[in-house]
């Protein structure tokens, strides 16, 4: 309990609270406002990514305390516990049947991509420290980049639950399976991006994006053609 009073007060004195007040109050109004449901699911997925933050900064806070997990958070422990934090809301999909396919893996990607933010917020207060035309273009890359990342990996398990909504004895191994593929992509976009080997990381969200795009792409167009 004490450690679990450490870690709050912690997250108290960051930057985080302050953040996720000035971009969620703004949001919670204007998802009141939308009347159109789909938008209105993609802002709420958007808006649970930016507060899921809290969550998983507690969860690897609360597991880097353990001796000898303070040098393994970024490669082994946040992937699994921010993956697994952003897939929770894709749950609900489960319990209603009356949703388009697709609309599953944008609200998917809209909840990693709101997750985010907090992390590209760090990488502008860095540039704002040091601001300059060469440390412009780092900025860009790396908010791109990790926008991106963060936001196909929670679609690959939008997959997951678009694919076994229907399917309920496959729908527990499939939906871990994906999280483990998803906390695997993530972990080696962690570890990749601090090496020699960096452009592999830094290509590797934008390929995702881009595949992942196209398919879509044909199954809309599929579809409008029947």
């Amino acid at each position: 309990m004490f450690m679990l009073a450490d870690i709050i007060n912690e997250m108290l004195v960051s930057n985080i609270p302050g953040f996720l007040f000035s971009v969620l109050i703004p949001l919670i109004f204007l998802i009141i406002m939308v009347k159109d449901k789909s938008s209105k699911y993609l802002m709420g997925f958007f808006c649970y990514g930016i507060f899921s933050v809290v969550f998983a900064f507690i969860l690897n806070q609360w597991f880097s305390n353990y001796p000898g997990q303070i040098n393994r958070v970024s490669s082994d422990i946040a992937p699994i516990v921010e993956e697994t934090v952003k897939a929770l809301p894709l749950l609900l999909f489960f319990r209603k049947s009356n949703f388009n396919d697709n609309l599953i893996i944008y609200c998917a990607m809209a909840c990693g991509i709101g997750f985010s933010i907090h992390e590209t917020l760090f990488y502008f207060t860095s540039f704002v420290s040091l601001p300059g035309l060469f440390s412009l273009f780092p900025l860009i890359v790396r908010t791109t980049t990790t926008s991106l990342m963060h936001g196909m990996s929670t679609a690959i398990i939008g997959f997951g639950v678009k694919i076994t909504k229907d399917k309920e004895i496959i729908k527990l191994p499939m939906i871990l399976g994906l999280i483990a593929i998803s906390a695997t992509i993530h972990s080696l976009y962690n570890i990749l991006i601090g090496t020699r080997l960096a452009i592999f990381a830094l290509l590797m969200p934008a390929a995702f994006y881009f595949m992942g795009f196209a398919l879509m792409s044909d199954k809309e167009n599929a579809k409008g053609g029947e």
